[in-house]
Order: C-alpha cells, then sequence, then structure tokens
C-alpha cells in the first residue's frame, strides 16, 4: 500500500490536517519526507495512522468515507444493544468430579487461585521496585562522583587568558 498525503491521513482519521501536521512535529506520529514530481511532500504509512489512531481512539475509515460520528441524525434512536450473558468468576470451568455438585466450591477455589496469582505479582512487583531504588542511588553516587570529579579537574585547567589577542588572523597565522 503506498503512503498516504497529510491530506489523506487526515480525511482517514477525520481530523484536520493541523492536527495530523502537529503530531507529527511532536514525535507521536512518524512520518517521513517523500518526493512527488519536483515538490517534497510530507507522507505517513497508513499502519502507523491506523496504529496512532488506534491509541488515539479516532477510528480510521477507508478513502472517501465519511468518518464516523456519533450522531448522524439527532432523532435517530441508537440500535438495541443484544442481551449477553452474566459471567460469573469461575463458572463454566471444568473443576473436576469433586466440585461438579458444589458450585460455592468451585468459586472459592477459582478466587484463592486468582488470589495467589495476583499474590505472585505483586511480589515480583516490589522485588523489581527495590532493584529500581537500589539502581537509582547508585546512580546518585555515581552522579555525585563525577560531579567532584570534574570540579576538581576545572581547578587543575589554567586560567583564562585575561585579555583576547586582537590581532587579525593574518599576523596570528603568520606569527608576527
Amino acid at each position: 500500500m503506498s503512503r498516504l498525503t497529510i491530506r489523506q491521513a487526515a480525511e482517514a482519521i477525520g481530523t484536520s490536517e493541523r492536527t495530523v501536521r502537529r503530531r507529527i512535529k511532536d514525535g507521536s506520529l512518524p512520518a517521513r519526507k517523500d518526493l512527488q514530481g519536483a515538490q517534497e511532500v510530507w507522507t505517513v504509512d497508513p499502519g502507523d495512522l491506523a496504529a496512532w489512531s488506534q491509541a488515539t481512539g479516532r477510528p480510521m475509515t477507508k478513502p472517501g468515507q465519511a468518518p464516523a460520528t456519533l450522531d448522524k441524525d439527532p432523532g435517530q434512536r441508537p440500535a438495541e444493544e443484544p442481551d449477553l450473558p452474566e459471567v460469573v468468576i469461575g463458572q463454566g470451568l471444568d473443576n473436576g468430579p469433586a466440585m461438579a455438585g458444589n458450585p460455592g466450591q468451585a468459586q472459592a477455589q477459582t478466587l484463592d487461585t486468582d488470589r495467589q496469582t495476583l499474590q505472585a505479582d505483586l511480589d515480583k512487583a516490589r522485588q523489581r521496585e527495590r532493584e529500581l531504588l537500589e539502581e537509582r542511588d547508585w546512580l546518585r553516587r555515581e552522579l555525585t562522583a563525577t560531579r567532584e570529579a570534574l570540579g576538581n579537574l576545572a581547578k587543575a585547567l589554567p586560567p583564562a587568558p585575561a585579555e583576547p589577542d586582537r590581532r587579525s588572523w593574518w599576523k596570528r597565522l603568520l606569527g608576527r
């Protein structure tokens, strides 16, 4: 599929060209300059545009199709949503022959398993936090040591000349 110009990209996501240009400028929408004829034009890859529109919640339309709006006709009622069955945690799981007669016990076991999984995830997150805090402290110590070393280096440098050399560059070149 060919790349889209800024105008085509704006039409595809239902925004202004200015919005697309701003997103390209701030780096959230990848684009590049391509030659079209004798002119350089900013173009956007359709895949990048689709990913960006999905991340920002803007629906993409096909070229030539009007962008989707929430209310096309103010008097039109929204379509009825189909009835969805209620979902109960642990319902419909095969918990073996011992659990078949007691759905409450099956739910309790499912909840306990979920709790254990969440606890394990929490423990991993806390461990990662400790590691990051240690790394932060190490980086702070390194930064302090580097600043001290730079300060000592600056003290060891000879002082800058008091007055700049006012000779012309020819005289400085020839040593006069």
